[in-house]
């Protein structure tokens, strides 16, 4: 089975999450700004939440082999689909998912927050952790 053909909304995609990756590995690993880490989604709701539902998938593990296993399903996953469907219904699609995906991280969040930490949240065996990454859309 071939990789089908990168079409130019996923040429883009791509092109815009590679360069926020080596600028987020810019300045948080070389320069140590820690900022960087709030465009992540952090289950505990606030004033951050209105920005981080828009700019998770901008945030990449700082991992390379995640972000480069990641892209690649990224391109072979929706690939096809906007072969098939087109451009408008792919961009639609990313928009839900990226909205369905972060609603129960902020609902988790908002139950079960004790004000301790953004980073995570516990209940019980239950944790949620910050969302990042284009992997919902995957």
């Amino acid at each position: 089975m071939r990789f089908p053909p990168p079409t130019p909304l996923v040429k883009t995609i791509l092109f815009v999450i590679t360069g926020c990756f080596v600028t987020q590995l810019t300045l948080e690993v070389w320069m140590g700004q820690a900022w960087v880490q709030w465009l992540a989604l952090f289950p505990e709701p606030g004033l951050h939440t209105l920005w981080q539902v828009v700019s998770y998938p901008l945030y990449q593990s700082p991992r390379v082999w995640d972000f480069l296993l990641s892209s690649v399903f990224f391109w072979w996953c929706v690939t096809p689909y906007e072969l098939a469907f087109g451009r408008r219904l792919t961009l639609g699609l990313l928009a839900v998912s990226s909205v369905a995906s972060a609603i129960p991280v902020v609902l988790f969040g908002a139950f079960f927050a004790d004000g301790g930490s953004y980073a995570s949240v516990a209940a019980g065996p239950l944790t949620a952790s910050a969302l990042y990454s284009v992997s919902p859309h995957i």
